[in-house]
């Protein structure tokens, strides 16, 4: 049973999201320092190209190793080309098909699904390896498209295994994927 309560009507208050005239009384007393005047250092966490060797300290970022529009593959038509056509070689990691192309330099082209290695972080951490081996290698590799599809084995394995792996198998689908030379 309800007991009846009264409804008292308070008048309004100016600045109702003070909660006194000052506003926060907890926040700090005193003058505040200035902001900071001038230039100043690029925040490393922020900074564009944040590249840094073991020592900490900023590298330069050597722009022939840039992983372009042009070093990927965007059509499935080339994606069904290769599984259909393409060299394999595969671990319990990764499988790469690979075919020599005619574009004069070496495409990439990743299947990382949610069924293989599992949640939304964990496949863009992969991509992100994957594309970063492919960056280095690229220098190296001759105009072959290669197609870098996950297994359920790197769901959880470390990142140095995965990039052993992936260096192994493009070395090893690169040699099968390779015309044999005119003797």
């Amino acid at each position: 049973h309800e007991a009846h309560l009264p409804a008292e009507h308070h008048p309004p208050q100016a600045y109702a999201r003070f909660s006194c005239a000052y506003g926060d009384e907890e926040g700090p007393a005193g003058p505040r320092p200035t902001p900071r005047q001038g230039p100043q250092a690029p925040d490393p966490v922020t900074r564009a190209g944040g590249a840094r060797d073991p020592t900490g300290q900023p590298t330069a970022v050597n722009r022939s190793h840039r992983f372009l529009p042009q070093h990927r593959l965007h059509s499935g038509a080339d994606f069904d080309r290769l599984y259909r056509q393409g060299r394999r070689a595969g671990d319990n990691f990764f499988s790469i098909n690979a075919l020599v192309n005619s574009e004069g330099c070496a495409r990439l082209g990743m299947s990382v699904s949610y069924r293989s290695v599992g949640k939304a972080v964990r496949r863009n951490y992969i991509r992100r390896l994957i594309r970063e081996v492919f960056r280095h290698a690229l220098a190296s590799l001759p105009p072959v498209d290669y197609v870098v599809t996950s297994r359920p084995g790197a769901r959880h394995a470390p990142g140095a295994d995965l990039t052993r792996s992936l260096e192994r198998l493009l070395v090893e689908v690169t040699r099968k994927a390779q015309p044999p030379e005119a003797a």
